[in-house]
């Protein structure tokens, strides 16, 4: 057979086994593109097919009858009921077994003329794979045999289900039912590696998801391109022959691409996972399937053994407005379902998808474990690339600069050759000198600057992964990558590396160490003079700043043969004035110590007040100071009322119904009048008690341990801190309610900080520490830290420092900045904001505008006269001395009053109306010329002009609208953005670039032909526009051809962006909370920081060294670099 057969034929297996008749033509198109003989064959092929003839030689045997004939036919035991699918070379059907039991059952059988010694061999290994398998998740075999005319076939467990992706999207799963799912999917592979079977075809029409009580349970099917580890499958002769692809191709890992001599092994099976995990979580697959079926045969085959996709998160961030739709299939929002994917989902999808074997996960059964892992909130072992190993796939991708740099090192060479050759030559020994120092001089600075673009390169991914970082949580490992190299100031990925080293060093905060060795029980004064920390033994110790004190708690003790094995808690009353330490003794029975805290000209002493024995360690205390009384809980569950003297009289006791092996908690309600209790070991349950009868009024479930109990400072609810989350719980109630459900993370310890104002909640498994607002629950902040203790003493706000501890220091960060970076706004989905020096100008509702002074802190708020229900555009001018504001009077109905739009321009110092203009409906864009704060630009639904506001003479620019208006910096040119806002042809704008000359009306430079401009800047000299293009970004530079702009990041989709005042960097943001930095000059991304808000503008301000940010939702962000 003729290499062009073979071929022929290899393209003809592939045509019919994994693409349907009707897109055959296309594939060919694709793979034959450069072949146009090898498509005739091929196609000659596909034709006989269809007609049902003979391919290759046939046994001289008698042919089955066609398929749809053995409807209703006897093949052994088995009667034909209908046809339910077809391949390249089988037919499946639903048959009914006779016996010895009735049941439905699938029956594969070879399609007439298609029994080859190959497609027999295939049909063989098949069902002998199938056969070996006892897999819940595996279609099981059930009999086989031969039809009369001597052909195979095989007998297996009917599966009633739908393709695994079109399960998950038609029933909405979410994103972690979609994980369970594939866990299940990764047994069963893992169980057919286990029986020597590489299954090479995964893909979702193979993995079918049927219902057994109501549960989704995902078969896999289809073994018939299977291939055996170590036995045979089959006594036929059954082998992949060198370069036949077998597979399909979206689904297909690069060593069965390559199709060279390499043997496929299991870790082919893992990659094809990672494309079906990619598709449930993004809803395509890394490669694009229409791109492949247009791409030529070794083109395809480059892409998938080659071009790396982008990782899921970038992807999902990339597909515009199906992202909405594929995130509804996910039961989630865009924001949201990102956000879950990236990091560690991200990891685990780039490890299994790695083009090097090596690097994937050694099983199927890693590849679950590391699910399970992330769907526990535990560390998984899959993680970003090295950047050694990244620096060397640049490399791979970016031969060119590579070869230069060997091309220079090979002149080097050919350079000494011809200096040896010129010194023959030469005459003058001076002249052999300065010709061979001229040479190796250029040679040596070529050699640097080849050396520099590959280090350059290294670099900016380093600053990529420290952003990857820092978006997963892990600051530290950021700022680690950012310490590797500093940019100069003035190079494009500066502004990038210094926002990102400001964020790390807030987030990372400071560290101040107050004892050698870990502090198991710790306390802040509340009035904020000293800590009280244990650590082992009978001593306490008081840190005063640089002076410490000790107390001996054996100079107190009453079991004089007992010392102190452990401090459980140290509690210091609201006032300061008393503190109790609740201790376990050496012999397992308890103390409670009583001391007042006395301060006296500056100095801080304690005073011994008494000492509560108990036959049961004591586990937490409680005091309340109105009535004098400690409540006390002990190690057997007995809770106590005992006076606040030096007696310690037990007034009460009652048994919480828990025991306390480990550690447990009590607190008093705000108003005391309530009593709550919980246990470690009781998985689950606070017990709520009367003070005055110590009655029990309520239990409180939780799903899981809890972790902490703290009472509110605002009212009588409880903060609960657990295994399932933190909640706000109301116990005044005819039964406890659930107030408010503040985070589902697991949490370690929670604490109401500020008199109630913020929320402060630790993890303990190394996940950041989150501020939320003590009223709307809101995340505040976030910072990075250790394992954070499960106390809510361990937590301090004293002038904006929120002081933290962990096992061994106190970790101190800046929260006062945190919060005054966010500032409230109206919430308007179009989130008109201006900025000019240091002042950010946005609306705080819809009839006022706040203007604040980022600098000083300063505010002004300035109304607009009249009857407004909308301020929808915003501007300062140049100098801060101006708003102005485009107001709009909207009915009830949505309606609007078109005599009462306008224009008012405010004197913001003076707080006075300086000019107002009635305009034609709706104001899009405001925008003050750089020349003058007399000269305005203003475009509504009706027209674009400029308006004088000396003379208050116009001038038009336009009968329609712009959403994006923007002078050039010396005021002598003006960009209007494209808009369609009408079926009219005269209501459609092209974007424009006009000259303006006060001495002449307006003239048109040229037209950019766009029609959906969303935001646009100019250069700090004037010489390229930055601009969006239905949320792509473009650049046209001037002295180019007017027709033509370049595209740069075209993975980033942006609803605002705006250039650095030295022209170093855009950085551009997106309604899903990405902020991008991006290099104009080479139109590649730097590095991408988000946050958890909806962004529709972003501004940097000239000469602050900040970043503005407006979200849809009612937030105004202003981050420092």
């Amino acid at each position: 057979m003729t290499e062009s057969t073979e071929q022929a034929k290899q393209l003809f297996l592939e045509a019919i086994e994994n693409h349907p008749p009707e897109e055959w033509d296309a594939f060919l198109k694709g793979a034959c593109r450069e072949n146009p003989e090898l498509f005739r064959q091929v196609e000659a092929l596909l034709n006989a097919h269809r007609d049902k003839d003979s391919l290759f030689e046939l046994p001289d045997t008698k042919l089955d009858p066609p398929a749809d004939s053995h409807i209703g036919q006897m093949i052994g035991p088995f009667k034909i009921l209908q046809q339910i699918g077809e391949g390249g070379f089988g037919v499946v059907y639903m048959a009914e077994q006779m016996r010895p039991v009735r049941r439905k059952v699938a029956l594969k059988i070879i399609k007439p003329g298609m029994d080859t010694k190959e497609v027999v061999a295939r049909f063989e290994a098949e069902s002998q794979a199938l056969a070996m398998m006892d897999h819940p998740n595996i279609a099981k075999v059930h009999d086989g045999g031969e039809t009369e005319s001597g052909h195979p076939y095989f007998v297996m467990e009917l599966v009633k289900g739908v393709p695994l992706t079109t399960f998950c999207d038609e029933n909405k799963l979410s994103t972690q039912v979609r994980l369970k799912l594939f866990q299940s999917i990764c047994n069963a592979i893992q169980h057919a590696h286990q029986k020597g079977v590489i299954h090479r075809d995964i893909k979702p029409s193979n993995v079918l998801v049927t219902l057994h009580d109501g549960q989704p349970v995902p078969k896999v099917i289809d073994f018939g391109v299977s291939k055996a580890i170590s036995q045979p499958l089959t006594q036929k002769t059954l082998f992949t022959a060198y370069g036949q692809m077998v597979g399909t191709v979206q689904y297909m890992s690069p060593e069965q691409a390559e199709m060279s001599g390499l043997d496929i092994d299991t870790r082919s099976d893992i990659y094809s996972l990672g494309v079906l995990l990619y598709e449930l979580l993004t809803g395509t697959t890394p490669l694009d399937p229409a791109r492949l079926r247009q791409t030529a045969y070794a083109e395809l085959q480059r892409l998938i053994c080659e071009e790396e996709p982008p990782k899921p998160s970038r992807r999902l961030s990339t597909l515009g407005e199906q992202t909405v739709k594929i995130a509804a299939a996910r039961a989630a929002d865009p924001i949201s379902l990102n956000k879950l994917v990236s990091g560690e989902l991200d990891w685990i999808v780039m490890k299994s998808l790695e083009k090097e074997r090596n690097r994937r996960y050694d099983s199927a059964r890693e590849l679950a474990q590391d699910i399970e892992r992330f769907l526990g909130n535990e560390p998984v072992s899959a993680c970003p690339p090295s950047t050694t190993y990244l620096l060397r796939k640049t490399i791979q991708r970016h031969r060119v600069p590579v070869l230069t740099g060997m091309a220079v090192f090979g002149l080097l060479i050919m350079g000494i050759a011809a200096i040896g050759a010129a010194l023959l030559h030469a005459n003058s020994e001076k002249q052999i000198a300065i010709i061979a120092k001229q040479r190796a001089e250029k040679l040596k600075e070529d050699a640097r600057q080849a050396n520099e673009s590959l280090r350059d390169l290294g670099n900016t991914r380093t600053i990529a992964l420290a952003f990857d970082a820092f978006n997963s949580g892990n600051a530290t490992k950021a700022q680690t990558l950012l310490d590797t190299f500093q940019p100069p100031i003035g190079d494009s990925r500066s502004i990038a590396w210094r926002f990102l080293t400001k964020r790390c060093q807030e987030q990372l905060g400071d560290r101040e160490l107050l004892h050698e060795g870990k502090m198991n029980a710790f306390s802040f004064d509340p009035l904020g003079e000293f800590e009280v920390f244990w650590n082992e033994g009978d001593v306490v110790g008081l840190s005063m700043g640089s002076v410490e004190k000790t107390i001996d708690l054996a100079d107190f003790t009453k079991r004089e043969s007992a010392t102190v094995k452990e401090v459980n808690q140290i509690k210091i009353s609201s006032d300061g004035s008393k503190m109790l330490l609740p201790c376990t003794l050496s012999d397992d029975t308890g103390e409670l110590h009583l001391f007042d805290i006395l301060r006296e000209g500056g100095q801080i002493t304690t005073k011994h007040v008494g000492t509560l024995s108990s036959p049961s360690p004591i586990k937490s205390a409680d005091i309340d100071l109105l009535q004098r009384q400690i409540a006390v809980l002990e190690g057997d569950g007995d809770l106590v009322m005992v006076s606040a003297d030096t007696e310690m009289a037990v007034k009460a006791s009652t048994n919480a119904g828990v025991e306390v092996q480990r550690y447990g908690g009590v607190c008093f309600t705000r108003d005391k009048k309530y009593l709550a209790a919980f246990a470690w070991e009781d998985f689950g349950d606070v017990h709520v008690f009367r003070t005055d009868d110590f009655s029990k009024t309520c239990t409180i479930p939780q799903n899981g341990r809890i972790r902490n109990l703290c009472a509110s400072p605002c009212d009588n609810s409880l903060l609960i801190c657990g295994n399932s989350g933190t909640e706000i719980w109301d116990i005044e109630k005819d039964a406890p309610v659930r107030r408010q459900r503040v985070n589902w993370q697991r949490s370690g310890g929670g604490t109401y900080i500020d008199e109630g104002k913020y929320l402060a909640i630790s993890h303990g498994d190394g996940s950041p520490l989150k501020v939320f607002d003590g009223k709307t629950f809101e995340l505040v902040a976030k910072f990075s830290c250790g394992d954070f203790r499960d106390a809510p003493a361990s937590f301090q706000l004293v002038d904006g420092q929120l002081r933290c501890v962990d096992w061994s220091a106190i970790n101190v960060f800046d929260l006062g900045k945190k919060i005054s970076q966010s500032l409230d706004s109206d919430g308007w989905w179009y989130a008109p904001l201006d900025t000019a020096n240091s002042l950010v100008a946005f609306p705080v509702s819809h009839q006022s505008v706040q203007i604040f002074d980022v600098v000083s802190g300063k505010t002004w708020f300035v109304s607009p006269t009249g009857t407004i229900n909308h301020i929808t555009a915003i501007s300062l001018s140049d100098d801060g001395r101006r708003v102005a504001m485009g107001c709009r009077n909207e009915q009830l109905d949505g309606d609007a009053n078109p005599s009462s739009d306008c224009v008012q321009v405010w004197d913001i110092h003076e707080n006075v109306l300086v000019e107002e203009r009635a305009i034609d409906g709706f104001c899009w864009t405001l925008e003050f010329s750089c020349r003058s704060k007399d000269e305005l630009l203003v475009s509504t639904m009706g027209n674009t002009f400029l308006w004088n506001l000396k003379t208050d003479k116009t001038r038009s620019i336009s009968p329609s609208v712009s959403q994006c208006c923007v002078f050039s910096p010396e005021g002598e040119r003006l960009f209007v953005g494209g808009c369609v806002w009408s079926d009219l042809e005269s209501k459609k704008l092209d974007a424009t670039l006009w000259n303006l000359d006060g001495a002449k009306e307006t003239a048109l430079d040229f037209s950019f032909g766009n029609r959906a401009t969303l935001d646009a800047c100019f250069s700090s000299d004037g010489k390229f526009i930055a601009y969006l293009d239905l949320n792509k970004i473009k650049i046209w530079r001037d002295g180019a051809n007017e027709s033509i702009s370049d595209v740069v990041a075209p993975s980033v989709t942006a609803m605002s962006l705006d250039i650095s005042p030295g022209d170093e960097c855009l950085v551009a943001a997106s309604p899903s909370g990405e902020i991008t930095f991006i290099d104009h000059e080479n139109g590649q991304e730097i590095g991408t920081f988000r946050i958890e808000h909806p962004v529709r503008r972003v501004r940097f301000m000239d000469g602050q060294d900040r970043i503005v940010v407006g979200t849809t939702n009612g937030r105004v962000f202003h981050f420092d670099y």
